[in-house]
């Protein structure tokens, strides 16, 4: 189970923990509390900070990719535009050496 604190920075995930607002519980068994609200957005009601909670357990967010992972998709985005730019690289060769051999059929050159 989240946090009151936690639930907060699923709706408001920029906000900073003492200092936009602060979570207090007085141990006298009512639980966690929002004792202070400092953002310029309404304070979330207990529904809406419910209800963040439960959409977070239905639909989590994907884990973060490890660096390997990130490096190998990168490595893998980049050897395909290098392929792709020696195709196009092949073909204005080749464009070239036509233009060339029009130009000296027409004793341009």
């Amino acid at each position: 189970m989240f946090s009151l604190s936690q639930k907060i920075q699923l709706i408001y995930p920029d906000a900073k923990p003492l200092v936009d607002y602060i979570v207090m519980d007085e141990l006298d068994n009512r639980g966690e509390f929002i004792a202070e609200w400092n953002l310029d957005v309404p304070q979330p009601s207990a529904e809406e900070l419910e209800a963040a909670w439960e959409e977070y357990q239905t639909n989590p967010p994907e884990p973060p990719k490890n660096i390997d992972e990130i490096l190998l998709q990168e490595n893998a985005d980049l050897s395909f535009q290098v392929m792709v730019l020696e195709g196009e690289q092949v073909q204005l060769k080749q464009e070239q050496a036509d233009l060339a051999f029009q130009l000296m059929m027409k004793e341009v050159i």
